[in-house]
């Protein structure tokens, strides 16, 4: 045997079979007889690692290294036939086509799909026939799936890179890019690899970020990682566009640096909402600071309007105090001059003087109840708490306005209380109560009405409402009537304004300091109830 030659043929002697590797199948080598040829074929297929066959232009096999026929027997084949999918197919198209031919092929072998590259190259003899097709069956599984785990990482992360707002960028040690992300585009409407070899300058500028820092400038210096460097660029229509630059520094493996690679991430929104924040918080101070000034001023108007309230009701006292003196001198001369003490009088006299009586009472009460509010207000008043009797209370303001009742034709028949039930109270101020009650009660209920009490317990307070069979009371006015000088003189409960409206504000205000109170119930054509509710004592 011979060394491998450089010719592109091989020599023929006596009887020997020269091979024309034309198409690489084998080296080409020089043999000097069919035994030395046949060895030499033997021993490179058995150490070859791949499937390796030798075939007549038909299909039919010759021969081949153990490794095909471990393969060609595990898929039904045997020594002269072929049962590898795409082997005698392949076989016959070289033999025809006199040229390699290659192709792809899947084998399920074992229960497990495998993946071959098959390969044919024909043997060509001295006249350039075909007389033989050698090939190889090589499995490249595993390379595939390497492959295809890396077009799959690759895809991923295109789609990664598609779907985030961010960019990623790569550049030089002079900072010029040198790999830059699609999403890139979006932003300044131009293509991406138009912006390879471009300083990272020409595209935008680095400011400080919201923190007021440029991380950038120190990593520069020392080729270190930085994070949220703000990077401002413009975009296609003009409008500046927000990000923030994270990178790494990348050495050669001589520790030599080389560039930096990271991303940018979309912050434009986020520093819009800081600003918005920032401009509120602006507001919002200028807010308090203007509110600040505006409860000082208020704090000033409300000292000087409690002043004024309490100069006030310290007036309204004193003129109550001072108008009730000669006001109950002239009811007393008026009542003499009706009674005829210093001799007879002409009847239009009398009749004067009943009136100068009636007036006089009449401005009196006011008079009484614009004190009594002028006490409460300036929380003056003074309370005697006591044990009081409900049923003496209500006997004796029945009694003060029976003789008005019955002119009126009115039934108050069951004004009074059967039981013997106590509360605590001042006994003065509750019989007030009462005859305010019952007094709205005669004045607002027709003739041939009805005047009633009614009394029960509720926890620790005993109530007791005074009820009427008058035209009633809207439910819009039940707060309205307890109020100061509202006579709700368009409501039905009230024919015309007759007073000062100051009744039920007093009424239900002394029920309170006595630790009750005063509601009510009523509808329009139904009457109205009033009900007093005060604590119970202690038997």
């Amino acid at each position: 045997m011979t060394p491998p030659d450089a010719r592109a043929d091989a020599v023929a002697t006596d009887n020997v079979v020269s091979l024309r590797p034309g198409r690489r199948f084998i080296p080409a080598w020089t043999v000097t007889g069919e035994t030395e040829l046949a060895a030499l074929t033997t021993m490179i297929m058995d150490a070859a690692d791949v499937a390796v066959f030798r075939a007549q232009p038909s299909g039919d096999l010759v021969e081949a290294n153990p490794a095909f026929q471990r393969l060609n027997a595990s898929l039904g084949g045997s020594e002269t036939m072929a049962a590898v999918p795409g082997v005698r197919a392949g076989v016959q198209r070289c033999a025809l086509l006199a040229q390699t031919v290659t192709r792809p092929q899947a084998l399920e072998v074992d229960g497990e799909t495998r993946h071959y590259w098959l390969r044919f190259v024909p043997i060509i003899d001295d006249n350039g026939m075909v007389v033989g097709v050698g090939g190889a069956c090589q499995d490249w599984t595993a390379q595939l799936g390497r492959l295809n785990s890396a077009m799959l990482d690759q895809a991923r992360f295109r789609d990664f890179a598609r779907a985030s707002s961010d960019w990623f960028w790569e550049t030089d040690a002079a900072w010029r890019l040198t790999a830059v992300s699609d999403r890139l585009t979006g932003v300044l409407g131009q293509p991406t690899f138009g912006l390879i070899g471009k300083p990272v300058l020409s595209l935008g500028r680095l400011e400080a970020n919201i923190a007021g820092e440029r991380p950038i400038d120190r990593a520069m210096l020392e080729h270190a990682p930085f994070r949220d460097q703000l990077f401002v660029l413009e975009t296609d229509v003009g409008e500046a566009a927000l990000f923030h630059l994270s990178g790494v520094p990348m050495f050669d493996d001589k520790g030599r640096f080389i560039g930096y690679r990271g991303a940018g991430m979309d912050v434009t929104r986020v520093y819009m909402m800081e600003e918005e924040a920032r401009s509120t918080r602006r507001s919002l101070e200028t807010a308090m600071g203007e509110l600040s000034r505006k409860n000082v001023a208020l704090d000033a108007a409300s000292a000087q309007a409690q002043a004024a309230l309490h100069a006030k009701n310290e007036f309204l006292a004193a003129m109550s105090h001072e108008l009730r003196t000669p006001l109950n001198a002239i009811i007393g001369f008026a009542e003499a001059m009706q009674m005829q003490v210093f001799g007879n009088l002409t009847p239009h006299y009398v009749a004067y003087a009943n009136d100068i009586v009636t007036a006089g009472h009449h401005l009196l009460g006011l008079i009484n109840d614009v004190l009594d509010v002028s006490v409460i207000e300036t929380g003056e008043i003074a309370l005697t708490i006591e044990t009081v009797s409900l049923a003496n209370l209500l006997d004796q303001a029945r009694s003060l306005l029976v003789l008005r009742a019955e002119a009126k034709r009115l039934d108050m028949s069951t004004v009074r209380c059967a039981e013997d039930i106590r509360v605590l109270a001042d006994e003065r101020r509750a019989l007030q109560i009462f005859v305010n009650l019952l007094t709205n009660a005669v004045k607002f209920t027709p003739e041939g009405g009805r005047i009633g009490v009614d009394v029960g317990r509720k926890g620790d307070l005993v109530t007791c409402t005074v009820w009427d069979t008058g035209t009633g009371i809207a439910p819009a006015n039940h707060e309205r009537v307890f109020e100061k000088f509202q006579q709700c003189v368009n409501d039905a409960y009230h024919g015309k304004p007759e007073g000062t409206g100051l009744g039920l504000h007093i009424s239900r205000q002394l029920a309170r300091l006595m630790h009750g109170d005063i509601s009510l119930e009523s509808e329009l054509g139904q009457g109205a109830r009033f009900t007093v509710a005060l604590p119970v004592a202690a038997v």
